[in-house]
């Protein structure tokens, strides 16, 4: 039998997962955890968003709900890479 909060669980992560795709589309620029810039690839059904660093190339993962990446603006992310580039 299925338990009340197990639906529930299941309704808030579909929720969060559909908002989540919205706020930060595939081919979008966002910030992951680690301050790097990325272009969004991939959205996977557990909640992660996968992206190519504009710093080094490098593919990384970042968590909706853990890590809290954020959308940039095309003017943002170029601004970071040219203070990356000065170090």
């Amino acid at each position: 039998m299925i338990k009340f909060w197990e639906i529930k669980y299941a309704i808030k992560c579909w929720w969060l997962r559909r908002k989540a795709r919205k706020a930060i589309p595939l081919g979008s620029i966002y910030e992951d955890c680690s301050g790097h810039p990325m272009v969004a690839i991939r959205h996977d059904f557990d909640g992660d968003l996968t992206g190519v660093s504009m710093f080094t190339g490098r593919v990384g993962c970042c968590s909706y709900w853990h890590c809290g990446p954020v959308p940039l603006t095309y003017k943002q992310a170029m601004e970071m890479v040219r203070q990356n580039s000065k170090v």
